[in-house]
């Protein structure tokens, strides 16, 4: 892929690096970017009051890659930092990715996910696999995979691999996905606001991203590739190591749908339903499939109970999911139309940027 001078003047994407306090994990993070086989793009770093090296690394890059722009704020906390960096993105990028200073990306990251949304102009946002990995950057036994559950008539059902298309409902039930694996068109960003501050302060992140992705899904396609092109580094300071009170998380995450549905009444029916395909539909199959067999055998009278109330639960569901069920396809990222898996993109099948 040729890429002029002239291309780089107008970045196609726009990646929001935020950091804080990054030095040990910042030079691989940054690495991998540059070694990315897509190369238009600018790179907004916030140094989030950081009081170690991250600044005299990124500067050490900036002052080679006229991409990379430093901007320093006083310590604010993740969402207000991806904010503040919103302000610096250039007017000519069409795409936008909010990154992390911990983890990795592999080679073909933000050319896979390009390429799935230029061809796939319905789409607001693509998001990939991703592979765990320790402090020191191996592999780890990820605990699960990204499942994408959705209502059948009388049960649930994870979503193939082939089928790419995300709805709602798999999205308000916690399906995996995170910003950094996420690249988004940035006028969804412009239709449903930035980073929320108020519900999600400075150390209170968790699920921050569940109300855009979701208002995003019920608005566009969200497209999901199977390749695990995203290394998401699990260690101790990171800030989804901190234990969480989930139940707390959902009743906050809740009462923002609530307003949402105030400020679009359209979103009331799909909102009610994925509620209630969340709290009564899947809590029987998933522990069923989970910690079933296990209390069954150590604590048999508890099993017991769990699974009767999840029965009930079960039962209540049935005439709200089977109304509707949200409709799934595939999709192929070839303008020729020609059906291919993502692994091992070749050259000439790669996207090419026009001038």
């Amino acid at each position: 892929m040729l890429l002029t001078e002239d291309i780089f003047k107008k970045p196609l994407i726009s990646i929001i690096l935020s950091c804080y306090n990054g030095e040990r994990y910042l030079n691989e993070a940054i690495q991998s970017f540059l070694a990315q086989s897509f190369q238009n793009w600018e790179m907004i770093f916030v140094n989030d009051g950081s009081f170690d090296k991250s600044l005299k690394i990124i500067q050490s890059f900036a002052k080679d890659d006229f991409r990379i722009k430093i901007y320093s704020k006083s310590n604010g906390g993740l969402n207000s930092a991806r904010n503040y960096g919103l302000k610096f993105i250039s007017t000519e990028s069409k795409y936008i990715i909010f990154s992390d200073a911990d983890d990795v990306l592999d080679k073909d990251f933000l050319l896979t996910l390009l390429t799935v949304l230029e061809n796939n102009q319905k789409a607001g946002a693509a998001y990939c696999n991703y592979k765990l990995i320790d402090d020191s950057g191996k592999p780890v036994r990820k605990d699960y995979d990204c499942n994408r559950y959705i209502p059948t008539k009388f049960w649930i059902r994870a979503l193939g691999h082939a089928e790419n298309y995300t709805p709602f409902i798999s999205i308000f039930t916690w399906t995996p996905m995170v910003e950094p694996m996420t690249l988004m068109r940035k006028e969804m960003i412009n239709k449903y606001g930035s980073w929320d501050e108020i519900n999600f302060p400075k150390g209170d992140t968790y699920g921050e991203s569940l109300p855009l992705f979701g208002e995003i899904a019920l608005n566009h396609k969200v497209l999901f590739v199977n390749d695990e092109l995203y290394f998401y580094r699990n260690h101790a300071n990171q800030i989804t190591s901190k234990p969480v009170d989930i139940k707390s998380v959902q009743k906050k995450i809740d009462r923002i749908w609530e307003q949402k549905i105030l400020i679009n009444p359209n979103y009331k029916t799909e909102i009610q339903q994925a509620t209630i395909f969340r709290d009564y539909r899947l809590p029987l199959p998933l522990y069923l499939k989970g910690s079933f067999k296990h209390e069954l055998r150590f604590k048999p009278i508890k099993a017991l109970k769990k699974t009767f109330k999840y029965c009930l639960k079960y039962i209540y569901s049935i005439p709200f999911t089977v109304r509707t069920l949200p409709q799934t396809e595939s999709w192929n990222y070839h303008s020729n139309g020609e059906v291919k898996r993502f692994k091992g993109i070749k050259p000439q099948e790669r996207l090419r940027i026009k001038k």
